[in-house]
C-alpha cells in the first residue's frame, strides 16, 4: 500500500470519526450505539498505519490472506451491528406497546371522570 493511499484512508477515517463525534455532541446519535463505530474506526486506523499488523493477525488466526481476514472481520462487525440494532428495536417496540397501553387506560379514566363530572353538574343544577 502506498503512503498516499494510507493518508487518504486515514483522512477518510478521521473525517468519519469526526462526523460520529459531531452527531453525538448534537444528541442525534447515542454514545452506546456509536461506540462500536468508534472502535472500528480506530482499529482501521491501526490497520492503515501498521499493515504488517494485519498480516500478523491473519497468520495467527490461520487465515491465508490478510484481505480475507479484513473481509471476515467486516462480516463479523456487520453481524454485531445487526444484532445491536435488533435489540434496540425490540426494546423500542416493547416501550411503545407499554406506552400505548398506558395511554389507553388514561383515556378510559378521563372518559369515566368526565361522565362523573357531567352527572354531578346535572345533579347540582
Amino acid at each position: 500500500m502506498t503512503f498516499k493511499l494510507q493518508m487518504i484512508i486515514a483522512a477518510l477515517i478521521l473525517f468519519g470519526l469526526a462526523g460520529i463525534l459531531y452527531y453525538i455532541r448534537k444528541k442525534r446519535l447515542e454514545l452506546k450505539y456509536a461506540l462500536s463505530w468508534i472502535f472500528v474506526g480506530i482499529l482501521v486506523l491501526i490497520f492503515d498505519f501498521i499493515p504488517s499488523f494485519v498480516t500478523w493477525i491473519a497468520k495467527v488466526m490461520g487465515i491465508a490472506s490478510p484481505v480475507n481476514m479484513i473481509f471476515f472481520l467486516g462480516f463479523c462487525f456487520s453481524l454485531f451491528i445487526m444484532f445491536t440494532i435488533t435489540v434496540a428495536l425490540s426494546i423500542t417496540a416493547s416501550s411503545t406497546k407499554r406506552l400505548n397501553q398506558k395511554i389507553g387506560l388514561l383515556e378510559k379514566r378521563i372518559i369515566i371522570l368526565e361522565k362523573k363530572l357531567g352527572e354531578e353538574e346535572e345533579n347540582g343544577k
